[in-house]
């Protein structure tokens, strides 16, 4: 009887010493991502703006991509490729293509960068290209945007990015285009405390609507 007692024992201990090890676990991993922090780049103003065209802009986006999906939390670019509107324009003319980027002060305080890569409202030139870069222009991510890109899930670190720059770059046209890249759910991850907002974002240098009435250009320009 007594063997019998002490293997009842022993089963009971078991079950409990089981049970507070899950306990313990879902604990651990609830604390884990409760101290996760999510800092969405819409509600970040950029520390520099740097375009040789009025017409490029980059602002929180809300609303469908070309394909219909909803996006909040968006970020858009847009992109002009008419080399006559630039102020370098025989430069942009010479060398093919055109560009601007804009640059956000992170200040070493994320860890990830995740968002979902998406075609906006047109894609005019074919491909354009975003090309994301830390403070020594180290890029740590690229990619080229078409009319089929659709929603592509991104994640890369950017732990001890002070400045996190976004380079947006197309084949150069005479004529007037329209190409949008948006960056959906676009957000910063962080542990512990979640970093302050910037509390006067910097505001996009033109009004980001863009004429609807371009002149008419090649239907297949080469990329």
């Amino acid at each position: 009887m007594k063997a019998k007692q002490k293997t009842s024992l022993l089963k009971q201990l078991l079950v409990i010493l089981m049970v507070t090890v899950m306990v313990a676990g879902i604990s651990v991993v609830g604390a884990s991502a409760a101290d996760t922090k999510k800092t969405y780049l819409d509600t970040m103003g950029y520390s520099s703006f740097n375009s040789d065209s009025p017409k490029n802009s980059c602002s929180p986006f809300k609303g469908e991509d070309l394909h219909g999906n909803e996006c909040t939390n968006a970020y858009q670019f847009y992109l002009d490729v008419d080399w006559s509107s630039y102020s370098n324009k025989d430069e942009v003319h010479n060398r093919g293509w055109a560009s601007y980027n804009v640059t956000f002060k992170l200040d070493s305080k994320y860890d990830s960068f995740n968002f979902k890569l998406t075609a906006g409202n047109r894609i005019d030139q074919g491909t354009v290209n975003i090309s994301i870069l830390d403070d020594n222009n180290n890029l740590l991510y690229s990619n080229g945007v078409s009319e089929n890109t659709n929603q592509i899930p991104v994640n890369f670190s950017v732990k001890g990015v002070n400045l996190l720059t976004f380079e947006i770059k197309g084949p150069s046209e005479r004529y007037y285009s329209n190409n949008y890249i948006i960056l959906n759910n676009a957000y910063f991850t962080s542990n512990g405390s979640t970093p302050e907002p910037p509390t006067d974002p910097t505001p996009s240098p033109i009004d980001p609507t863009v004429p609807t009435d371009p002149t008419p250009g090649p239907t297949d320009p080469t990329v």
